[in-house]
């Protein structure tokens, strides 16, 4: 098991990391290797590829990744070993004995210019209009070895081009059969959506049963399009939509950033991982043409408050009764888990929170509330979220997420795509001007644009808060545990000491001395564990609410943001946002009341309790 979250000896013998095998069944001796004149000592079973990188020495690959398991089938990592005289993979060879390695010789570099020359005679000369355009592997690989023309014969492709999902478009003339899409999806997700079928010259990827992507058992996690090198796998293209409506004089344009896509966009715009500008951003995204930018932000906290209030219903359920239900509240804040839940779990949906992710719930608001208090017609609003999967996209255009007959989210676009209409518009991160997020409501909002790293935590401390009447600070000795010794899946438990019984909930005096018990889950892969783990009634069922992403590292490793993705750029991502587990109280008392607002029918314009609220389509693994 290793620090990603996920098991990769799962996979196919014939698919397994061969350093991994020998690592286990060596004594911890050193072995020295020679790379290209350098020694270096490494782990029994570390690859040529791991050792080469740790002096420095660049190996060009198109098929390995550093999130999936070992394949080498690209060829062209091949490097010349001492004694055999044939070349080997780099990324699959594991060092047993001292070896002696030549990476860039003459002969060396013959052969990959001819692998990525036969690479291109299967793949159309698109370049100029294609959406990897400027950030293709395939393509960077053929101007770093010098390919200026295909010396092999193009060959005429008719190859499938899918479009009929929300979800991916999938043009497999583009594609180099690399399988990190197949690797990603099964071993990494644990979903499989798509598969190699076939031998030899008639290997193609396809789904199960070669069915559209719209009839295939598919989360839109977007992992598959984070991992692919070229376009064979992007998001599909909403863009035009919106220009429409942005140059319609008769709709008035919004949209909603989350923190997750503002730090994601700016590295689209050539910022590196983790930058965040949020504030020139919101200019940006005016100076493109929207009218209003809100804060996705204020529907998480409204959420963290629903979330909190059923919580401690439950728990004040529990202090009377003495029972302890089987099973935690799970969460639907994510579109790909909750996705995966209708798929895979049709039968435990009743265990699911009913409360609408925080894009929907912003999306409803603005339907409910903008529109009134800024003179216009409902349907004149144009609503916009910018979202960090494509699962999103598929939740936006959802039956489900439909509020007094009226699309919470008109079109829900990816980092990808926001970023794509930023650079039409003309406007320069570096030029733009400090912008602040519009207020949704007349009345003045204390609400800052400053991000926090975890929903997850800000409900922690709103539960603690309401059962105990004291702020959840630092001085509470907060203990992790990972039952699974991988990371992504961890439960937080959380003592609660005395409880005052003079707050709004004097029931839960009966807790007292009784710990609040809080997990998370990233990547469906873990998913499955955990979920297996409530069942038989192990850590996680003792949990009081889990919170699932479908994602490794959640959202800031969504399938809409920008490639290439990497265990570095994910986490520094996610170390752009302090964890917090209050608001600041200026605000933290303005949310209260606006929730209040919200649940007791005084906010003004069409919004009701319901609304905070959603359905599920049981689904189940079944394919038209």
């Amino acid at each position: 098991m290793d620090n990603f979250g996920y098991d990769k000896k799962r996979v196919p013998v014939s698919q397994r990391h061969m350093s991994r095998e020998a690592t286990v069944h060596s004594d911890g001796t050193l072995v020295s290797v020679t790379v290209d004149g350098r020694n270096v000592d490494v782990e029994p079973g570390t690859t040529i590829l791991e050792a080469a990188t740790r002096l420095g020495i660049h190996i060009p690959t198109l098929c390995t990744h550093e999130d999936l398991c070992v394949v080498g089938n690209c060829r062209i990592c091949v490097v010349e070993v001492s004694g055999i005289d044939t070349l080997q993979a780099a990324c699959a060879w594991p060092i047993t004995e001292p070896i002696s390695v030549h990476t860039h010789s003459a002969r060396i570099r013959r052969v990959r210019h001819h692998m990525i020359q036969l690479l291109l005679a299967h793949h159309p000369g698109e370049c100029h209009a294609c959406m990897r355009n400027g950030n293709c592997e395939l393509s960077a690989l053929a101007q770093a070895h010098g390919v200026t023309d295909v010396a092999f014969a193009r060959q005429e492709e008719t190859r499938l081009h899918d479009a009929s999902s929300l979800l991916l478009i999938r043009d497999m003339k583009k594609c180099v059969l690399c399988r990190r899409c197949v690797r990603a999806c099964i071993d990494m997700q644990e979903v499989g959506v798509m598969e190699a079928v076939g031998k030899g010259e008639r290997i193609e990827i396809e789904t199960f049963g070669n069915k559209p992507m719209r009839n295939v058992v598919c989360i839109g996690c977007g992992q598959c399009i984070s991992h692919c090198p070229t376009a064979a796998l992007v998001n599909p293209d909403e863009t035009a939509r919106v220009w429409q409506a942005i140059e319609s004089p008769s709709k008035h344009v919004v949209i909603q950033l989350s923190p997750a896509v503002r730090v994601a966009l700016t590295e689209a715009l050539g910022m590196p991982p983790g930058t965040v500008e949020c504030e020139r951003l919101i200019s940006m995204l005016r100076a493109t043409g929207f009218d209003a930018v809100f804060d996705t932000q204020l529907a998480v906290s409204l959420v963290v408050e629903a979330q909190a209030k059923q919580i401690v219903q439950r728990l004040s359920n529990e202090s009377t009764d003495g029972t302890a239900p089987r099973w935690p509240i799970l969460s639907s804040n994510c579109s790909g888990w909750v996705k995966y839940m209708e798929y895979f779990a049709p039968h435990q949906l009743k265990f699911m929170s009913r409360l609408k992710s925080p894009q929907q719930l912003m999306g409803t608001l603005i339907r409910a509330h903008f529109a009134k208090f800024y003179g216009g017609d409902p349907s004149a609003v144009f609503s916009v979220s910018a979202v960090p999967c494509t699962a999103h996209k598929a939740e936006a255009d959802s039956p489900l997420s439909v509020t007094a007959g009226d699309k919470n989210i008109d079109c829900a676009i990816t980092t990808v795509e926001l970023a794509k209409m930023l650079k039409a518009s003309g406007a320069r991160l570096s030029q733009a001007a400090k912008g602040q997020f519009d207020n949704l409501f007349l009345y003045n909002t204390p609400m800052t644009s400053t991000p926090f790293n975890s929903m997850l935590h800000l409900l922690c401390g709103a539960v603690y808060r309401r059962v105990t009447g004291r702020l959840l600070t630092r001085s509470v000795e907060v203990d992790y545990r990972a039952p699974f010794a991988i990371s992504g899946a961890y439960i937080m438990e959380i003592p609660t000491g005395s409880i005052d019984a003079s707050h709004d909930r004097p029931e839960l005096a009966a807790l007292k001395g009784q710990p609040l018990r809080f997990g998370k889950c990233e990547g469906t892969a873990n998913a499955k564990k955990v979920l297996e783990d409530i069942r038989r009634g192990g850590p996680f069922s003792k949990c009081h609410f889990i919170e699932f992403l479908a994602c490794p590292d959640g959202c800031f490793g969504g399938g809409g943001h920008p490639v290439p993705t990497g265990r570095q750029i994910r986490q520094a991502r996610r170390e752009a946002f302090p964890v917090n587990t209050n608001l600041p109280k200026e605000e933290l008392d303005w949310i209260t009341d606006l929730f209040n607002q919200c649940t007791d029918g005084r906010l003004e314009g069409t919004f009701s309790n319901d609304d905070f609220f959603t359905g599920y389509m049981p689904r189940g693994k079944f394919i038209k």
